[in-house]
């Protein structure tokens, strides 16, 4: 960290394990870190084509986001009932440059009633999310 950013260095290291052996060779600044990736998301799955990519529920990322959809559909809501989140269904997520955008179904209960809601939350270089879409599921 340098002044409050993270800076990516490559070390090129030589490694003998049958003599217990490690050497350091080389060790260069490698340019400026991205404030996340596809790997960060585990959206990589062997291929590493851009595009969607399934992604873990329980994910940290997943779950910021989906709480951040439930809280602005609450706000948009005019009902007495408070949405409650049940359950994340689906998760994909598609990193673009330097955002993200994550694609989940969402299970919510609100008084009795439970809902589905579609919805894409996009996540900025600073880490601020915006719901994009939501959609009622049938």
């Amino acid at each position: 960290m340098d002044a409050g950013k993270e800076l990516l260095y490559e070390a090129k290291v030589l490694v003998k394990p049958w003599l217990n052996f490690k050497e350091l060779q080389e060790f260069k600044h490698a340019g400026d870190v991205p404030s996340f990736t596809s790997s960060d998301l585990g959206a990589w799955n062997g291929d590493h084509a851009p595009g969607w990519r399934e992604v873990h529920v329980h994910d940290p990322q997943v779950q910021d986001a989906a709480h951040h959809a439930l809280k602005t559909i609450q706000q948009r809501s005019n009902s007495l009932f408070p949405y409650e989140l049940r359950e994340i269904l689906h998760a994909k997520a598609e990193v673009v440059e330097d955002s993200a955008k994550f694609d989940m179904l969402l299970k919510v209960k609100r008084g009795e009633k439970e809902e589905k809601f579609k919805v894409e939350v996009h996540k900025n270089h600073e880490g601020g999310l915006h719901l994009y879409q939501m959609v009622l599921e049938e």
